[in-house]
């Protein structure tokens, strides 16, 4: 776990140490924020998510993440075929509506993700929202990530 806010002094928090890192952990009286397990809230919705990811979930992430990108691009191929064969444009407005699609999809994290320890959370959370997983595709990861991500889901 990494702290979020401030020392103890400043923000009035409690400290609850965790082997070699901390967290802190309780209500900031001063900004009114309440901290606890990582998240970060205040009295409407949920600010942050403050966990670092474990080896486990993160060597996990990596060996999924190629066949994840795979199953979405097949996906994504057939219905590139479905623009190509429509029968209501003509060709050249079927191959330029092809392109825009591509150019759009070529950015989202299901076909390039950048691979970074730090960003975990939020990819999975983009793959989630974009449709290229499902979060029963978690199951095989830790309570810590899939409350994480559902974290950032609700926001």
């Amino acid at each position: 776990m990494k702290s979020c806010y401030g020392s103890r002094e400043e923000k009035g928090l409690m400290w609850i140490g965790i082997g070699d890192e901390h967290m802190q952990e309780g209500l900031d009286v001063m900004s009114g924020l309440l901290v606890y397990n990582g998240v970060v809230a205040d009295k409407e919705r949920i600010i942050g998510v403050f966990m670092e990811v474990s080896k486990s979930d993160w060597k996990l992430f990596r060996n999924k993440i190629g066949e994840w990108q795979e199953s979405y691009m097949a996906r994504l191929n057939q219905e590139y075929i479905e623009i190509l064969q429509r029968a209501d444009n003509n060709p050249s407005h079927n191959f330029w509506d092809l392109e825009e699609r591509i150019y759009q999809d070529k950015k989202k994290p299901g076909v390039c993700l950048e691979l970074r320890k730090s960003n975990v959370y939020w990819d999975i959370a983009r793959l989630i929202g974009d449709d290229v997983i499902k979060f029963d595709d978690l199951e095989d990861f830790s309570d810590e990530l899939k409350l994480a991500v559902k974290t950032i889901l609700s926001r």
